[in-house]
């Protein structure tokens, strides 16, 4: 055991020449199973340097215990090793190995070959444990590469993290994204930079538990390019009451979606109350309330940031095939991913969800920002997932989720209250409650939506079932001016937004799947304005490539596209307060074109559409919303 030991002082500078090729620590290079160093003190001017890669202020390789160790001041590495994993007080914490109670204030500036960097630890691997630490400092990259992964408590980790906190992070990266829309999973992690809060990245055996920011202080992580989330950018393993600090109050004794709506109550969370005032040329974070009371970033307790290129999430960036996410929370925090990139997700929780396995029990109370230099289309944000995109298994479910946090879109113009975008795979979202305001700031013709629940069902998988069960909407839908039909979404509704199918080239060959809709509540109080089509459970069909033709082309398109989609809706119930469309407005379902014309009149798509079980109460004395709207083509509902 090595207890209570100093190196250096205030007044002395030391340097340490380590002939260990691969470890160094001031306090101890390699600390071996059944080794404790406990109590260890740093002086300020510590020095090591030689040819070691694996550097940590306290110990370079663990495989013992390194406890009860504070850190203020990190040694200055001049080593000569070109790739590096440094830690905060350990390398790496092999398996095995314990690091617990060891806090880090410190700070790690203009750092360079760092493949590796956490506050606590560089490196956790399986088995390896790090409990009850904190982390509270700068880290401000340098130079970056792709597969570097820098976070708060670990750099990269494969074992657990457990009970530790940060706060007060100053985290600045340039980071690396060169994956693409089509990129695999592991393209995505391999042509990535990865930065969290907690951890860079989470590997497949890898577990975060009770871990937090705190939401005493304020903090930001500024990334220019990567996978970037609060808890972890990229996750492969598992991560369960993790994130903002009010985790704790929030999931206590939670078994249903009701107990966690309790909870929210008794801590007096709510949405926003007003739309977020239009300015031209400027930053997401330095608008303001409608009301003229704050700027969207007052009195947030973490500030995240992506401003080129990647994916951003309030607890991860990027979810992974094997990646597992329950219980968990983001604060009252601000999000902003300013990337101008196609294939990059945002989201309150998961900025881009490609996972098989359940997501339950996640809350967002952040504001989610998606902000273009310029209007462009097919740029998602949502409450809990930005763009859900499963592609290896259809029996997944997000279910029990609820989102508080404005969803804003910036010259964009899709916005989900749950999910922006849900592509490829079929599955199910249940029991989950939308709270938040949803804005979107331009209007294109066929293309745009908004929705309480999801946004946009996307190019989704043929023969596989999508479902929407037990869901509601509580928050309204603006356009860039709040209460106005001009210059939002084309399409929006208080559950599904709208549905694109692919593009079918002659009759008949349209794509066959079903949606099904089933017990789901857009609620009173709720207004919703759409460039175009107003619903208040389901708003429009369309398909790709729409906006080159001319209008009977794009009807005759949409037709022949979507007319063997299979809808149903069952037992849900519309009390919105306004539905104000430009022109069309339903209570329950918007409308869907057939394929008159080219190829002869059908009514294939009303045949496929079933309404049941379902009533539209309206609050708008002006009008009285029927069902469906009649304005096109529709003209018959099934059952």
């Amino acid at each position: 055991m090595i207890r209570s030991c100093s190196v250096g002082s205030t007044d002395n500078r030391v340097t340490l020449i380590t002939r260990n090729k691969t470890a160094a620590g001031a306090i101890c290079a390699v600390n071996y199973k059944g080794g404790t160093v406990q109590g260890a003190v740093l002086g300020d001017h510590i020095t090591i340097s030689g040819s070691a890669f694996i550097l940590g202020a306290v110990v370079g390789d663990n495989s013992g215990t390194v406890t009860e160790t504070e850190v203020s001041q990190q040694p200055t590495y001049s080593v000569s090793a070109s790739t590096l994993q440094v830690g905060g007080a350990v390398g790496i914490n092999r398996a095995g190995g314990t690091v617990s109670k060891v806090k880090v204030t410190s700070d790690f500036e203009k750092f360079t070959k760092y493949t590796y960097l956490g506050g606590v630890v560089g490196q956790n691997n399986a088995s390896g444990k790090v409990a009850e630490c904190t982390y509270s400092g700068t880290i401000a990259e340098g130079k970056s590469a792709v597969g570097n992964c820098y976070g708060g408590i670990a750099g990269l980790n494969g074992g657990l993290l457990q009970g530790s906190t940060v706060s007060r992070l100053t985290l600045t990266a340039d980071g690396v994204y060169t994956a693409t829309s089509t990129s695999s999973a592991a393209e995505k992690e391999r042509l990535s930079s990865h930065i969290g809060g907690i951890a860079g990245k989470n590997d497949a055996t890898g577990i975060i538990e009770q871990c937090y920011i705190d939401n005493t202080g304020t903090g930001t992580i500024t990334v220019k390019n990567g996978m970037v989330g609060g808890v972890t950018g990229y996750n492969k393993g598992t991560i369960t009451m993790s994130g903002d600090k009010s985790t704790e109050a929030l999931m206590k004794n939670v078994s249903k979606v009701s107990d966690l709506l309790s909870n929210a109550k008794a801590q007096k969370l709510s949405a926003d109350s007003t739309w977020v005032k239009w300015a031209d040329r400027t930053d997401v974070e330095k608008l303001s309330y409608n009301d003229g009371s704050k700027r969207v970033a007052a009195d947030r307790t973490m500030q995240i940031i992506v401003s080129s290129n990647g994916n951003l999430g309030g607890v991860a960036g990027y979810n992974a095939p094997t990646g597992e996410l329950n219980r968990c929370v983001s604060g009252s925090w601000l999000l902003v991913n300013k990337s101008d990139g196609i294939g990059v997700g945002t989201g309150g929780i998961v900025g881009m969800n490609e996972s098989e396995k359940d997501l339950s029990y996640l809350l967002n109370q952040a504001f989610v920002g998606r902000q273009r230099s310029s209007n462009a289309t097919n740029r998602f944000a949502g409450g809990i997932i930005g763009t859900q995109s499963n592609k290896t298994t259809t029996d997944w479910m997000i279910r029990n989720c609820v989102n508080y946090g404005t969803v804003y879109g910036y010259h964009s113009n899709y916005s989900g209250g749950i999910v922006g975008q849900w592509t490829n795979n079929g599955g199910i979202i249940e029991g989950c409650y939308n709270y938040g305001n949803l804005q979107t700031t331009f209007k294109a013709d066929w293309v745009g939506a908004s929705g309480g629940i999801v946004a946009q069902l996307y190019h989704a998988a043929s023969d596989q079932d999508f479902d929407i069960i037990s869901c509601q909407n509580h928050g309204s839908v603006y356009s860039r001016n709040g209460e106005s039909k001009a210059d939002g979404a084309n399409d929006s509704a208080g559950i599904l937004g709208n549905i694109t199918a692919y593009e079918a080239t002659k009759a008949g060959d349209g794509q066959k799947y079903t949606i099904n809709v089933v017990d789901c509540v857009n609620a009173p109080g709720v207004k919703i304005y759409a460039g175009s089509m107003a619903s208040g459970i389901v708003g429009f069909f369309s398909t790709d490539n729409v906006l080159s033709k001319s209008y009977n082309d794009a009807r005759y398109s949409i037709g022949i596209s979507t007319e063997n989609i299979v809808l149903n809706i069952d037992r849900c119930r519309n009390y919105a307060e306004k539905l104000v469309g430009n022109p069309f407005s339903a209570g329950i379902m918007g409308d869907r074109y057939e394929r008159n014309g080219k190829s002869g009149s059908s009514k294939i798509a009303a045949g496929n559409t079933y309404i049941q079980n379902c009533f539209s109460v309206s609050q708008d004395t002006k009008n009285d919303w029927s069902i469906a709207a009649f304005g096109n083509d529709f003209g018959l509902i099934s059952g």
